[in-house]
């Protein structure tokens, strides 16, 4: 988050702020984060930077889970743009 200059605050909005055009692709079994939930990856420019966005969704009654947000590391395929 520093090399974005962006809060933990501005982080959590942004993945709150993720829309259909931002998804890359999933869902994809992921056992390790969320326990056996779905785990799905989206792009989103921040500050002038792609940035690559992987949650999952978590157990029922349980936030979603960030497993990954920062600047990616090759240019992402937006189906939906």
């Amino acid at each position: 988050m520093g090399k974005l200059d962006i809060t933990p605050n501005e982080r959590d909005q942004i993945i709150q702020s993720l829309a259909v055009q931002d998804y890359y692709r999933g869902p994809k079994h992921e056992a390790f984060h969320g326990g056996d939930s779905e785990m799905w990856e989206f792009g989103k420019h921040v500050n002038e930077e792609e940035v690559y966005i992987k949650v999952t969704l978590g157990q029922l009654s349980r936030p979603v889970i960030c497993i990954s947000f920062h600047i990616a590391e090759r240019p992402i395929i937006y189906p939906f743009k």
